[in-house]
């Protein structure tokens, strides 16, 4: 059962990460790709649900949704590590528990 949790908390840190690098690369794609990203935006989102409003900056949104993106990969990388953590005090409990004896004794 530690293999299983083990290898969760090793995906769930990847998944994390990756989630950051998509977040600090949203932000970066929509600060010098602005144009694009506007055009995007008004030609699909926009038309699309036959809105007659029209989106004349993306940078901001794109960095809140970046940041947005980071900070729940901090979180999903953070469980992971919680986990892998969890996994090594059960895996060795055992063992712990023998050295703090023996260290006892030796006083």
């Amino acid at each position: 059962m530690y293999f299983f949790v083990r290898f969760t908390g090793f995906v769930t840190v990847v998944i994390g990460v990756l989630l950051m690098l998509s977040g600090v690369g949203t932000a970066v794609y929509g600060i010098f790709q602005n144009a694009a990203l506007l055009d995007f935006v008004n030609n699909i989102w926009l038309a699309g649900i036959g809105s007659n409003s029209r989106l004349l900056d993306a940078r901001f949104y794109a960095i809140i949704f970046g940041l947005g993106l980071f900070l729940a990969g901090m979180g999903v990388s953070a469980w992971g590590q919680l986990l892998l953590v969890f996994a090594d005090l059960a895996n060795s409990a055992r063992e712990t528990n023998l050295i703090l004896r023996g260290m006892r004794k030796l006083e």
